[in-house]
Formats: structure tokens, C-alpha cells, sequence
């Protein structure tokens, strides 16, 4: 037998599934919960490489993951939550369009940190990282541009004692009624007592 003649004994794929570091840092693993992981993971390999969508059937899915119906229908619903992916139906199928999430950290107090969602797939995250690297640069982005960008301003939704419900802005925490109301506020960001009103003093003492 010659070489020509010889085939391979196995074959193999080092195709990786990515997930950003950060968001890894940030909590996000947390935040989803395993099963919700594990979809993630299932959707993402059984994309194209050159495609940003999978197409698979709910059993698939629950035969990859060992998720039951109803665990995979939640985390489906969670990663919609959490912008890593959108459902779009097509007749009685479900198309999984994967989405990538970049958090981006203000540099500049008078500007919020902002989350961008732009296509997921080998090729179309690359080729969309230095349009979003040109907008933390810039702050422009073109408008032909699948990446979306949302701010990420506090809104805490609180009602005063013969009060209607108020909006309030993280920005403006300051302006919440000491007692019980900031109190809670405090502990539902998880600040230290007292955290409100200092940060109040720091930044008037700033201007």
C-alpha cells in the first residue's frame, strides 16, 4: 500500500465553543444557573461555523444536555433574559439566534456603562469586534451595524409611605428619604449602611 492509499486512522475536531473571560468574572455563569449553561453550550456547537443560528429540535436539545422539558424550556427563557441568544419561530420550529455579550466599562463619570449584543459565530464575532472597538473609541457606531447597545442606569422603583410608586435613578440614590425606604434600597444592592449618604457627601465634595 502506498502513502497516497493510506487513510487516516481517526479523525477529530478542535472546533471551540468561546465565552467571554469577563463575563465569566462578572458573574454571568452564576447568574444563568447550569442548566442554562449547558443549552448555551448545546446551541453554540451545533451552529455553523460559518452561521449565526441552530436549529435544533427541543428533544435534541434534551438529549445533549440531560435537561427535561421543562428545565430546557426555562433556560431558554433565561438566556433570552440575559441577551445570549433570541427565538425566532418558523412554522412549529424554533430558531435560535446565538448572541454574544460584551460589557463595556465607562471610563468617564457623566457617561454609564453600557452592555453591546452583536451576532455569535466564529466568523461574525471577529468581524464585529473592531466596529465595537472603534465604538468604545469613539462612541459611533454605523448604523448599518448588527450590534446593539443598552445602557445600564439603575432605575429602582420604590413607594414612600401615602406615596405613588417613584422612579429612581442609581444616579440620583441620594435623593431617597432616609429610614427604612434607603435602608432597603442599602441592602438590596448590597451597600453598606450608610453607603448612600457618603457617596452623596463624596461626590458634592468633588465638585
Amino acid at each position: 500500500m502506498t502513502e497516497n492509499d493510506q487513510q487516516e486512522l481517526f479523525e477529530f475536531d478542535l472546533t471551540f465553543i468561546k465565552f467571554l473571560r469577563n463575563n465569566v468574572r462578572r458573574g454571568e455563569l452564576r447568574e444563568l444557573g447550569a442548566n442554562a449553561v449547558s443549552v448555551l453550550i448545546c446551541l453554540r456547537a451545533l451552529a455553523p461555523i460559518q452561521g449565526v443560528s441552530a436549529y435544533p429540535t427541543r428533544e435534541t436539545i434534551m438529549e445533549l444536555t440531560g435537561i427535561g422539558k421543562k428545565g430546557v424550556r426555562a433556560a431558554v427563557l433565561k438566556l433570552e433574559e440575559r441577551k445570549y441568544l433570541e427565538v425566532v419561530k418558523s412554522g412549529r420550529k424554533n430558531i435560535y439566534k446565538l448572541l454574544e455579550k460584551v460589557h463595556l466599562e465607562s471610563t468617564r463619570p457623566q457617561v454609564s456603562d453600557q452592555v453591546a449584543t452583536l451576532p455569535y459565530g466564529a466568523t461574525e464575532t471577529r468581524k464585529h469586534f473592531s466596529a465595537l472597538a472603534t465604538y468604545a473609541k469613539t462612541g459611533e457606531l454605523d448604523k448599518a451595524s448588527p450590534i446593539i447597545i443598552n445602557n445600564l442606569d439603575l432605575t429602582i422603583n420604590y413607594a414612600a409611605t401615602g406615596s405613588s410608586a417613584v422612579f429612581i435613578n442609581a444616579k440620583e440614590l441620594d435623593q431617597i428619604p432616609r429610614g427604612q425606604y434607603r435602608d432597603a434600597v442599602e441592602r438590596i444592592l448590597g451597600l453598606v449602611p450608610g453607603a448612600i449618604e457618603d457617596a452623596s457627601k463624596t461626590d458634592k465634595g468633588d465638585d
